[in-house]
């Protein structure tokens, strides 16, 4: 999360590149990640289809969930 005084300018979505590049770079990386947010948060929608994330579904409890795939 970012403070108010600091969202959209970029560092959300910076910082989210690099969790990608970091988890991508491990020798025991994963295929994907999973995440979640508030289904009404159309910023968050937004910011993580702009970096890869997938929809998936909404969760059982309540969140949607966004897939991120990395490739070969």
């Amino acid at each position: 999360m970012l403070d108010r005084h600091f969202q959209r300018q970029g560092y959300g979505q910076r910082a989210m590149q690099y969790v990608i590049e970091d988890i991508g770079s491990r020798t025991d990386k994963t295929d994907v990640i999973l995440l979640g947010y508030h289904p009404d948060n159309t910023q968050a929608r937004a910011l993580y289809a702009k970096l890869g994330f997938e929809e998936e579904g909404i969760a059982p409890w309540g969140e949607q969930v966004a897939r991120y795939r990395f490739t070969s």
